[in-house]
């Protein structure tokens, strides 16, 4: 809340953990007689859930200026910074076994 940005949170990822809550409560409410505890534990979830795809939204649409399609997409498009990761990420990986074979030479 205090950077006031949506970061690299999933809009797609919140919505599905929210309505994976949602389905819980469905099933305690039909399979386990409403058990108090656990009605209110997928609740309690559902509700932070909630809170995370609100704040990524309002954040999104009203300080980034984002569209709502830009922000679901988000997760299946590429930016130039995601693909210098990748690439610093691909380096680090092919370098490895060099450098674990330096330091077994070394001891």
């Amino acid at each position: 809340w205090e950077r006031q940005s949506s970061g690299g949170y999933s809009p797609v990822t919140a919505s599905l953990a929210a309505a994976g809550c949602a389905i819980r409560l469905f099933t305690t409410m039909e399979l386990a007689n409403g058990d108090p505890l656990l009605l209110f534990s997928y609740g309690s979830a559902m509700l932070l859930n909630l809170s995370v795809l609100f704040q990524i939204l309002y954040f999104g649409t009203q300080i980034e200026k984002k569209s709502l399609v830009t922000l679901f997409l988000a997760d299946v498009q590429s930016t130039d910074d995601t693909d210098e990761m990748m690439e610093g990420a691909k380096l680090e990986v092919e370098m490895a076994p060099m450098l674990n074979a330096n330091s077994a030479i070394e001891a």
